[in-house]
């Protein structure tokens, strides 16, 4: 069996620890090292308040069970002297079986992979040195992409992202159809289960959360039975609520689908497309002033249903470029010139058609199209989103890069476009240039479009391609 052992000190002579508890292990009989990584010097883990550690992974062969190796390397740590007297305190050395081949058990003593390994930067680091492309036999991704997945996580998750835009719930029913209707030549569906779940801007901020990082909403709904819906969707998952604002001059924006046998026959409509009273704009707009200073990016999710005017797409553009921090605009078809100045501009293919007024036939229309609109509003990037052909990204100096979709198989596009807004901005803020970012995001809409209905991507997902 090929086993991965993790070691590590933080007291005494470091190097010396781990040289010796090394020749101890190589002492073992019927064991074998086969690959040591080098020393890595990292912060603790866990408990912050000590010294730092020194940290290698050792990969070893040998034919002795898992438990029966434990009880062995626990008495390797006594001997050297260990004596842990409080949870992830000091100690003069630590032992961890991290992986024995592709096997997983799970029981009082022992836990194979080891549990926390995904989390520690002082086991992944020295684990790409020697098995780079070992496969984790719980996430089944190799080691290097399960330390991306890491890095992604830890830049995301310190992050706030405001999410401006228009909220929505998509109300999901779904039955059966034996029986044509005899008051007109429409099927009878019945009904045998009916979901909700988070739609337009609510789908950008549940993709936000689900990616460990903390959305700052700022929205609408109005004073009805599906706002309720809506806000406790957000608030079991713990996303603050305190800047959505209830108006109770229009109603909860809701999206409704009937699926028979897994196909959708119907979907009907409940909101309203006005822009909000001057009332409302004021108070969205103290609502971006209030949240502003603590946000590292902010989307503009407009859906045309009222929420983002003149007034409001003005001022979030100015702070934000004040503030030195990205804002990104997942535009529709009303307000598409107002958005000038912006970090990056998304439109999908038919939308920058339509309000350019234009026919796009190729790629070199594609480009006079880029370029026309770049003249009228001047964003940083431009981004288009082509469907099954991937995205194209521009930027001021006519660089363009295509990036091909990563979907395997298309089964309902529904929220993509919100999904690549929702990390591409993420990705900005953590750090990435726009290409990383861009690239980062297609990917992460190819998953959503092999999956029926709105589901927000996990960093889990993004790196199992």
């Amino acid at each position: 069996m090929i086993y991965y052992i993790g070691l590590g000190t933080n007291i005494g002579d470091l190097y010396q620890n781990l040289e010796n508890v090394i020749i101890n292990i190589s002492n073992i009989k019927a064991l074998r090292i086969l690959k040591k990584s080098s020393f890595h010097k990292t912060q603790p883990w866990g408990k912050t308040d000590q010294s730092d550690f020194l940290n290698a992974v050792i990969m070893i062969e040998t034919d002795i069970e898992p438990i029966n190796l434990l009880m062995i390397f626990k008495n390797i740590e006594t001997e050297m002297g260990k004596n842990i007297k409080e949870k992830w305190g000091p100690r003069i050395i630590d032992i961890d079986i991290l992986f024995c081949d592709d096997i997983t058990m799970n029981n009082e003593n022992l836990t194979i992979p080891h549990p926390y390994l995904h989390e520690r930067e002082f086991v992944l680091l020295p684990m790409i040195e020697i098995a780079s492309d070992f496969i984790h036999p719980v996430f089944n991704l190799s080691i290097k992409d399960v330390f991306k997945r890491y890095i992604y996580t830890k830049n995301f998750k310190n992050k706030k992202i405001i999410v401006a835009g228009d909220l929505m719930l998509d109300h999901y029913l779904f039955g059966n159809v034996e029986r044509i209707s005899p008051e007109a030549p429409v099927p009878i569906v019945d009904i045998k289960q009916q979901e909700y779940r988070l739609g337009g801007a609510a789908n950008v901020v549940n993709n936000i959360h689900s990616l460990s990082a903390t959305p700052i909403v700022v929205g609408l709904t109005g004073v009805d039975s599906y706002s309720d819906i809506l806000i406790n969707h957000l608030n079991k998952k713990g996303i603050t609520t305190e800047y959505i604002i209830k108006d109770n001059t229009r109603p909860t924006t809701v999206k409704s689908r009937i699926f028979a046998s897994g196909q959708q026959i119907m979907r009907y409509d409940q909101e309203q497309r006005q822009d909000v009273s001057e009332k409302i704009e004021i108070m969205i707009i103290e609502a971006l002033e209030n949240s502003i200073d603590k946000a590292d990016a902010i989307i503009l999710e407009d859906y045309n249903k009222g929420l983002l005017t003149p007034k409001i797409i003005e001022y979030a553009i100015e702070k934000a470029n004040k503030k030195e921090i990205p804002i990104t605009v997942d535009p529709k078809f009303k307000n598409f010139f107002l958005y000038k100045n912006c970090t990056v501009f998304k439109p999908n293919f038919n939308e920058l058609q339509k309000n350019l007024n234009i026919d796009i036939v190729d790629d070199d229309s594609l480009k006079i199209a880029a370029k026309n609109l770049f003249a009228k509003i001047s964003p940083k990037y431009l981004i288009i989103t082509l469907g099954e052909r991937g995205l194209m990204l521009f930027d001021k100096t006519d660089n363009i890069m295509h990036i091909p979709t990563f979907a395997k198989e298309v089964f309902d596009v529904s929220g993509a476009g919100d999904t690549v807004i929702s990390v591409l901005t993420l990705c900005l803020a953590a750090g990435e240039d726009i290409k990383n970012a861009a690239t980062i995001a297609n990917k992460a809409a190819g998953i959503v479009c092999g999956k029926m209905g709105i589901h927000p991507i996990t960093i889990n997902e993004i790196f199992a391609l």
